[in-house]
């Protein structure tokens, strides 16, 4: 199988930080998460990430885990009340 480099569709780029927040979920190391994202840009697109493709998902994951964190932590203050 040989990888393409090319534009990232938003949908692809969704489905990329998914895979970021899913592997951080399991291993809570985001280098780890972005060798995930590599890895899955490559087995599900036949995409060769660049760089900043890879760091743009691994942020998109990032901000994602904040807003669980987030809505978690307000889950448990309406709880508690």
């Amino acid at each position: 199988m040989s990888l393409i480099q090319r534009f990232v569709t938003d949908s692809e780029m969704e489905q990329l930080s998914i895979e970021g927040v899913t592997n951080y979920e399991m291993s809570c190391q985001w280098n780890k998460s972005g060798q995930a994202i590599k890895e899955y840009g490559a087995d599900e697109f036949s995409l060769r990430l660049t760089n900043a493709q890879i760091a743009t998902a691994v942020n998109i994951a990032k901000q994602k885990w904040e807003a669980i964190t987030i809505s978690t932590m307000l889950k448990k203050i309406e709880n508690s009340c």
